[in-house]
């Protein structure tokens, strides 16, 4: 149901201030959507394009995908904060195992580009300890959604995160309280019948 592309453009809508958004896609390739823009209009349509795209499912290739999402961060605005955020099961399915240079490059390149990657693992069956590896050697976090329901909770975790902490409790759009300390628990995905 491209639930993921929905909570993506929330995303983009809960971030107020000075942000860019690029947006990319990886199969086995990666297929980048947009540059780098603080059009937030435009860099939504350009992700709901992913619902009409037709696609042809080659295997996935973790280390080309977060190669392809790098190369948006040009030279210059070395004082901002950098993000990438991939969401993955983070399976190779085109090799029996990962090209583990392609994938110690790409590390090494988010480290010199000053790059956080976020990792979200999405499905019941993902390598967690690839993308806890990714997001931990390059400052980031990791987040696991077992369903795309999930997705909400973590994404409104990674706007609290990237606008300094402060989290939008009720989905109405206005920060209501500050995250202290994230424990990776999730109220709907670990258990409990009431709000948090």
């Amino acid at each position: 149901e491209f639930k993921r592309v929905d909570v993506v453009n929330e995303l983009v809508d809960k971030l107020q201030g000075n942000y860019k958004f690029g947006a990319g896609k990886f199969t086995y390739d990666y297929t980048e959507l947009s540059k780098l823009t603080s059009e937030k209009e435009a860099i939504k349509s350009r992700v709901s394009t992913i619902k009409t795209l037709s696609e042809s499912f080659s295997g996935t290739y973790l280390g080309r995908g977060i190669e392809g999402g790098l190369e948006i961060f040009t030279e210059g605005e070395e004082n901002n904060r950098r993000y990438l955020i991939v969401l993955s099961d983070g399976v190779d399915t085109k090799n029996k195992d990962y090209d583990k240079d392609l994938l110690a490059n790409t590390i090494k390149t988010a480290k010199d580009k000053r790059v956080k990657i976020y990792t979200i693992g999405l499905g019941s069956s993902i390598d967690e300890k690839t993308l806890k590896d990714v997001a931990s050697q390059t400052d980031g976090k990791y987040y696991f959604a077992p369903t795309a329901d999930d997705l909400i909770e973590t994404f409104n975790l990674i706007a609290a995160e990237l606008s300094y902490n402060l989290y939008d409790t009720t989905n109405d759009g206005n920060w209501d309280s500050v995250v202290i300390a994230d424990s990776g628990f999730g109220v709907k995905r670990d258990g409990f019948s009431f709000s948090n």
